[in-house]
C-alpha cells in the first residue's frame, strides 16, 4: 500500500508569528550578552596598610583597601613586583567592571593581603597604579634586619605563637575594644608568655603573641591557648589589625564603620 507525503501549509499570519518569536530571541540574547558583558580596569587602593613588625627572615606583608560603590565593580587580580635595589614594591589593582549595569549605590569595603616574601632589610616605597597607568608613592614598608638567638641554632630570637583565630568585640564608643586570640601548642615545650600589642602610624595596630621555651616539661600534648588584650586608643578611620603567627604566617583584617556596626566578629 502506497501512501501519499502529507503537505504542511503555514498561513502568513503563522510566519509572521514565526518571525517575531525568532527576532525577540535574537534581540534578549542581544540584550543579556550585553548585560553580563564586563571589562577590567586598573584601580589604585584607597590605602595601603604597612605593618612594621617585620624582619629580613619573615614573609613580609602589605594589605591594600578601599571601597566600591555598587555591586557593578567586583575585585580582580592584582599583581606585585619588588625592585631589591631601589627597594621599591610595585602593585597594581585590577577590578572587574560590568557594562550596562543598574548598580544600587553602597559602600562595599575591600582588603586584600600582598605576600612579599623575604626582603633584606630596609625601607621600600610602596607605589600602586592607577585608572592611566601611573605609579603613585603611598606608603613605606620596614624590614628589619633579623635578630638571631646565639641559643636558638639560628632562629629567631622572638618566636610566635601558632595563632589560628581572633575574635574581635567593639564593646561600645566609650570603651577600647577587646580581641581575643586562640590557638592549640602541638607539645609542652611552648607556652604563650606574654602578648604585645602596638599601635603603629598609618592606622595599623601590630598584635605579637611571644611564646617561651619550657625545657623542663617538654612532651608532645595538645595545648589550647587564648588570650585577651585591649586596643587602646583605636582609631575611628579604617584601621588594620595584624596578627602575628608562628612560621612566619599572619592573620589581618581591616575594621572599618561596618565592622564597628557588627560590634563582635571573628578573623
Amino acid at each position: 500500500m502506497a501512501f501519499e507525503r502529507q503537505k504542511v501549509y503555514s498561513s502568513p499570519a503563522m510566519k509572521n508569528i514565526t518571525v517575531q518569536i525568532l527576532l525577540v530571541i535574537a534581540l534578549f540574547t542581544s540584550f543579556t550578552s550585553v548585560q553580563a558583558s564586563t571589562k577590567s580596569e586598573m584601580m589604585k587602593p584607597a590605602t595601603i596598610f604597612t605593618p612594621k613588625s617585620f624582619d629580613s627572615n619573615d614573609n613580609a606583608q602589605v594589605v591594600i583597601a578601599g571601597a566600591f560603590t555598587g555591586f557593578c565593580m567586583k575585585m580582580g587580580n592584582n599583581h606585585h613586583r619588588v625592585d631589591k635595589s631601589l627597594r621599591k614594591i610595585y602593585i597594581d589593582q585590577s577590578v572587574s567592571v560590568t557594562s550596562n549595569c543598574k548598580d544600587l549605590e553602597m559602600y562595599i569595603p575591600y582588603s586584600s593581603v600582598i605576600s612579599l616574601g623575604s626582603l633584606p632589610a630596609g625601607n621600600y616605597e610602596v607605589l600602586a597604579s592607577g585608572a592611566d597607568g601611573n605609579y603613585t608613592s603611598m606608603a613605606v614598608l620596614p624590614v628589619a634586619a633579623a635578630a638571631v638567638s646565639s641559643s636558638s641554632n639560628g632562629t629567631d630570637a622572638r618566636l610566635y605563637a601558632p595563632v589560628s583565630s581572633v575574635e574581635f568585640k567593639n564593646t561600645g564608643r566609650s570603651t577600647n575594644p577587646l580581641i581575643t586570640i586562640k590557638g592549640v601548642f602541638t607539645n609542652t615545650c611552648l607556652v604563650l608568655d606574654s602578648v604585645e600589642v602596638y599601635a603603629r602610624t598609618g592606622d595599623v595596630y601590630e598584635v605579637l603573641p611571644i611564646v617561651k621555651m619550657n625545657k623542663d616539661n617538654c612532651n608532645s600534648s595538645m595545648q589550647p591557648f587564648s588570650k585577651t588584650v585591649e586596643l587602646k586608643s583605636f582609631s575611628m578611620r579604617d584601621t588594620l589589625i595584624h596578627v602575628r603567627s608562628m612560621n612566619g604566617q599572619s592573620l589581618n583584617k581591616v575594621i572599618t564603620n561596618l565592622d564597628r556596626i557588627n560590634h563582635q566578629f571573628t578573623l
